[in-house]
């Protein structure tokens, strides 16, 4: 595969940068750039010693990028594409949580609400109860009014609706 750039580092320049004569130096970098860019191979035994020892030192760092590079065109994504989908696949499965958890308080306040009738209704029966049990009513001014009561109970209920200006 030719490949139109590679990222040149410094260690790089350090190394290439350490022979001495400049023929040979020109001859590695034209070499390395071969490398990187065209995947041609350079035959290290018919090289320099200086030449062949910095090439086979930047040789795998070149292979690695070449094996990203093809990777990424076979099947990789730019990392935009994969974020906005990826933020797209989390906010779709944010929307379905959220969801869910409406689905699960409406089902619990559904059954509070039963639990709150079934208490309104035991309410109902345990105050019936009372009424029927206890001798003088739960609240004396709904049950003395219309109903036969204890004469002395009725007397001192008169004599308290005039102190408060009622009447009888």
């Amino acid at each position: 595969m030719n490949r139109t750039q590679f990222t040149f580092y410094e260690s790089f320049y350090k190394a290439l940068s350490r022979i001495r004569r400049a023929s040979d130096r020109a001859k590695a970098y034209d070499l390395m750039v071969r490398f990187a860019l065209y995947g041609e191979e350079p035959d290290l035994d018919a090289l320099p010693d200086s030449i062949a020892i910095a090439l086979e030192l930047i040789r795998p760092n070149l292979e690695a990028s070449r094996r990203k590079a093809e990777a990424g065109r076979l099947g990789g994504s730019k990392p935009e594409a994969k974020s906005k989908q990826t933020e797209a696949e989390r906010k779709q499965e944010q929307d379905k949580d959220r969801e869910q958890v409406r689905e699960e308080d409406k089902v619990k306040e559904k059954e509070k609400e039963k639990v709150r009738d079934q208490d309104r209704g035991r309410d109902r029966e345990q105050a019936k109860a009372r009424e029927k049990e206890s001798p003088l009513p739960s609240y004396y001014p709904e049950r003395v009014r219309g109903e036969p009561a204890d004469a002395l109970l009725m007397e001192t209920w008169n004599r308290q609706r005039r102190s408060w200006g009622l009447g009888s």
